[in-house]
């Protein structure tokens, strides 16, 4: 997804993409259809990640599936809240 929220201004624009398999989101910074900057967010904190939201406030949401399928709310200050 194309971030362009208001929450995390310094991502607008970017990219965030998340692997299922490796439990990791990335943001990526693209210049003339070419990544430019790749960004771990973070890596193996939470389970599998299903799904990624924005909500009208531009704050981020994901899904997991491990076996309580949790919904976790990503902080400015890098902090995952369940």
């Amino acid at each position: 997804m194309i971030y362009d929220g208001g929450a995390f201004p310094q991502w607008k624009g970017d990219v965030l993409v998340t692997s299922l398999k490796f439990k990791t989101l990335y943001k990526l910074k693209f210049e003339n259809d070419i990544v430019r900057e790749q960004e771990v967010i973070f890596e193996d904190r939470i389970g599998r990640i299903r799904d990624l939201e924005v909500n009208s406030k531009g704050e981020l949401f994901l899904i997991d599936s491990s076996g309580s399928a949790s919904l976790w709310e990503l902080k400015h200050n890098g902090g995952i809240y369940e």
